[in-house]
């Protein structure tokens, strides 16, 4: 019969984890360099006047819209689980907005029940985002009056 000794346990030497911490950083670093993560500004949507179509895409999740006048506001380009962060800035105040969706994106449906009326004094932001399920879109309120 042979009896086998059971192996001496590994020993802990702190030089192996400082050199196999700096292996992560580097492959991070590796990383970083072919996908830099930066901050998104928001795109600007023209004036609206009296119609906007804010477009979601992968490279402008995040749009403002300055408000001239009344404005009617279409949610487009939305991919399931997508969002979509529109700031509304509203410029002199006292605009409302309606807001609409583009075909295919089912019913808006808002958080509370109903679409938030706009901030009507001059020279704040409301913020709003759109996530659309596959079924329908739903919105709901960031923040208003900042």
């Amino acid at each position: 019969m042979t009896v086998r000794l059971p192996q001496a346990p590994m020993r802990y030497d702190p030089h192996d984890q400082q050199r196999m911490r700096s292996q992560v950083e580097q492959e991070v670093g590796r990383v970083r360099s072919y996908f830099p993560i930066q901050p998104v500004a928001p795109a600007t949507l023209p004036n609206s006047g009296t119609a906007a179509t804010a477009t979601w895409s992968a490279a402008r999740p995040f749009l403002q819209l300055p408000l001239t006048g009344n404005a009617t506001v279409t949610i487009a380009g939305l991919i399931p689980g997508a969002a979509l962060r529109v700031q509304v800035l509203t410029g002199a105040g006292a605009h409302t907005v309606t807001w609409a969706l583009a075909s295919g994106l089912g019913s808006l449906r808002w958080f509370g029940g109903s679409a938030p009326t706009v901030t009507a004094t001059a020279s704040k932001i409301d913020e709003f985002e759109f996530v659309f399920n596959g079924t329908d879109t739903i919105a709901r309120v960031i923040g208003q009056n900042a």
